[in-house]
């Protein structure tokens, strides 16, 4: 049986600060670990120690077309969406700026 995962990797000013790996239920859908890995790694950076003069922006890539999909449209819902959209608010109360970067499909 093959096993499932994913993964992170978060620069601050283009340095790792961060690198995450994930075991997925076996039966995971790809859409389901996309949006897993986006709120764990959320989490992980409303803990990330930044200045207040520092740029605080956060880019999610993905290849996934559907994850950025469903995070453009709020009509999209489900539990680990509402999860992403109140981290990403609790993101831009501190202050962060949220950019959805283009999809990376290996079409």
């Amino acid at each position: 049986m093959h096993a499932v995962g994913s993964g992170v990797a978060i620069f601050v000013d283009k340095a790792l600060v961060a690198q995450l790996k994930f075991k997925l239920y076996n039966k995971c859908s790809n859409n389901r670990a996309v949006q897993l890995t986006i709120a764990k790694a959320l989490k992980v950076i409303e803990s990330i120690d930044i200045s207040e003069n520092s740029p605080r922006t956060v880019t999610i890539f993905t290849d996934s077309r559907t994850a950025i999909d469903s995070l453009k449209y709020v009509n999209k819902h489900g539990y680990l969406m509402e999860e992403i959209r109140k981290r990403l608010s609790i993101l831009e109360r501190l202050n962060w700026t949220i950019e959805l970067g283009p999809h990376r499909n290996k079409q």
